[in-house]
């Protein structure tokens, strides 16, 4: 079917990532089949211990949420993770300016930082990995558990959960990185950090390509190299475009 405006599921968006069910966001989380998790579990509590909660931890106070986690990933947000997107404040749009300093998952609260930490939460990669966020796309394939480009305009378009990597330019060297939280036949709409204060937006796509997105004020435009994500998929909420094997 297609999908319409961003209307999946959390049963579809789950469904994309891993093939789990929605009623075990721990095997999601963790890759494994339900029937490893439950056995480990079993041990666990047997010995007095238990499962450990995701690193990415609790919310942080005193930052102003954009965009909520619970609302764009639901599945992972109710397993305790933070994915809430955060304003980078008056620093906004700038590649070397933070506001809260540095953290478990680089600049606070820099695009990289959002983009790092859902990695981690979804897939288990390394708290900090990229240098700046076009870096991604080059360093995601290198690292332990690889992760795979989908190039712009190649044989699959983005998905629930793909990486977002913008090319840098003479005036945005550093380029931008988001992640994707729906799509539909026409758009792919993203949470991001760093770009202004909506804490995402809605692209355009035709067929697997996406457009250059403009940086505003006679800046210029960032292009798209890719989506890259951790394992190839076929996608079961979309037919209009090309699946992945």
């Amino acid at each position: 079917m297609t999908t319409n405006a961003f209307t999946q599921s959390a049963v579809c968006h789950q469904d994309v990532l891993d093939s789990a069910t929605p009623t075990t966001p721990l095997a999601a989380r963790t890759g494994r089949p339900r029937w490893i998790v439950t056995m480990v579990a079993v041990v666990l509590m047997a010995i007095g211990l238990s499962w450990p909660a995701s690193t990415a931890g609790a919310a942080v106070a005193g930052q102003t949420v954009l965009v909520s986690g619970s609302s764009w990933a639901p599945q992972y947000a109710s397993g305790g993770a933070d994915l809430n997107v955060y304003s980078n404040g008056a620093c906004m749009g700038s590649a070397t300016c933070n506001i809260d300093g540095s953290g478990t998952y680089g600049p606070r609260w820099q695009c990289t930082e959002l983009a790092q930490r859902w990695a981690n939460v979804a897939w288990g990669e390394p708290a900090i990995w990229m240098g700046d966020a076009e870096s991604a796309w080059t360093d995601g394939p290198k690292l332990a558990k690889p992760l795979i480009q989908h190039p712009n305009g190649g044989s699959d378009a983005p998905q629930f959960g793909d990486l977002l990597v913008f090319a840098g330019t003479s005036s945005d060297p550093s380029g931008h990185i988001a992640v994707v939280s729906g799509v539909s036949a026409s758009s792919v709409k993203i949470v991001e950090q760093n770009w202004n204060s909506a804490g995402g937006a809605t692209l355009p796509i035709s067929g697997t390509t996406m457009p250059a997105r403009s940086l505003g004020g006679g800046r210029g435009s960032l292009t798209i190299l890719g989506w890259p994500d951790q394992h190839p998929r076929r996608n079961p909420c979309r037919s209009s475009t090309p699946q992945r094997p």
